[in-house]
This record gives structure tokens, sequence and C-alpha cells, in this order.
């Protein structure tokens, strides 16, 4: 299976603003002299992309245990949205086999094909999609199969 690497996209002056506070901190912490916080502060300002920023990090440790440069992947921001759909989905699926289970013994079993039709919605809301969560991240209709 092939590594999905992320592309770099074009940043903004709050990416560029947050890029120097962290080079201030390591300067700060004595990771950084004069001379080479000015000139990759330099560097951060002038930067377009992502990768750009993220280089200027590359030698210098995580802060308070988190990582000193933004992620080179798309922003949260802007990820695909289907996982609210996918919960709601199984929601109603999973609560469709109790309800028929209710209304068979209220009635008696009077009712008994009551209980196909949780395989119906289930069928019709899930289709065989399979469980989401096992997907690479980044994958959106348009990468599946049969996607448009």
């Amino acid at each position: 299976m092939e590594e999905l690497t992320p592309k770099p996209y074009r940043i903004g002056d709050e990416e560029r603003d947050r890029a120097v506070g962290q080079l201030r901190e390591h300067h700060a912490a004595g990771r950084l002299d004069v001379a080479e916080f000015d000139e990759r502060m330099g560097a951060a300002l002038a930067a377009r992309t992502s990768t750009e920023l993220a280089a200027l990090f590359d030698d210098l440790p995580p802060l308070d245990g988190h990582l000193p440069v933004i992620p080179t992947d798309r922003p949260a921001e802007m990820a695909p949205r289907s996982s609210n759909v996918w919960n709601w989905r199984q929601g109603v699926s999973g609560a469709a086999f109790p309800a028929a289970l209710v209304i068979c013994f209220a009635t008696g079993w009077q009712y008994w094909w009551i209980m196909l039709i949780p395989m119906v919605i289930s069928g019709a809301l899930l289709g065989g999609q399979g469980n989401q969560d096992d997907e690479a991240p980044g994958k959106d209709a348009k990468s599946l199969p049969g996607g448009s």
C-alpha cells in the first residue's frame, strides 16, 4: 500500500505569526542564537507554503510535548465532513431493530413482517460501505471507487 504524503498548502498571516512565536520560544530557551533567530524569522515571514514553514523547525525539538509546527496536510476546518452523516445513519439503523422488536412483542407478533424493516433500512442507509474508520485519512467521495 502506498504511503500518502501530505501536500503543501498556502499559508496566511496567522500561520506565519504562530511560527514566529514558536521560534521566539526556541530563542528564549537558548536553542537559537540571535543571528539564526533573525534568519529563521525572516524566512517564516516570507514563507508561502506549509512545507516552507515546516523546514524551519526540522532540527528543533517539540515545545511542551506538542509539535512546534503546523501540520503539512490540509487544515482541520477544510476537512471533509462525512463523519457526521455516517453517525446519524448508524444511529437510525441501530434503533430500527429494537423498535421493530418492541412493536412485535406489543402486538403479539401479529405484525411479524415489521422485523424485515430494519434490514431494509440498514441496507438503504449503510449500503454495504463497511466501517469508515478503517479508511485512510483524507479519503472523500471523489477518491472512492464510483465517486464523481
